[in-house]
């Protein structure tokens, strides 16, 4: 049974994923598209390591896929034209770094 006081780190995650699933879905430039799909996995990683947290190394862990996704993350924001897609970008960078304080504030990590 999931830990309750990761529910809002699990809602956040969730969020990242749909708004890159609409980044994804809008790119524009179909080259990207290889980057959006592996900015997913990284995802995907994050959510695995989420789910199989249980003390101060594994949250390191999750914390090291959440710096990737962000760095991923940025990178993509940087490459796109199109201006009306920053709050997805600005809103997926919020979320991932809502997860890692829940996290880092559980497992008692230092910043």
């Amino acid at each position: 049974m999931p830990d309750p006081r990761l529910d809002s780190a699990y809602a956040a995650l969730d969020a990242a994923d749909d708004a890159v699933r609409e980044l994804h879905e809008g790119c524009c430039q179909p080259l990207r598209s290889p980057r959006m799909e592996t900015l997913a996995g990284t995802l995907r990683v994050a959510r695995d390591r989420l789910e199989a947290l249980a003390d101060a190394d594994s949250a390191t862990a999750v914390r090291d896929a959440l710096e990737d996704a962000g760095a991923q993350l940025g990178f993509l924001q940087v490459a796109c034209c199109a201006p009306d897609r920053t709050p997805l970008y600005t809103e997926t960078l919020d979320n991932l770094a809502k997860i890692q304080r829940v996290v880092s504030r559980i497992y008692r990590l230092e910043h």
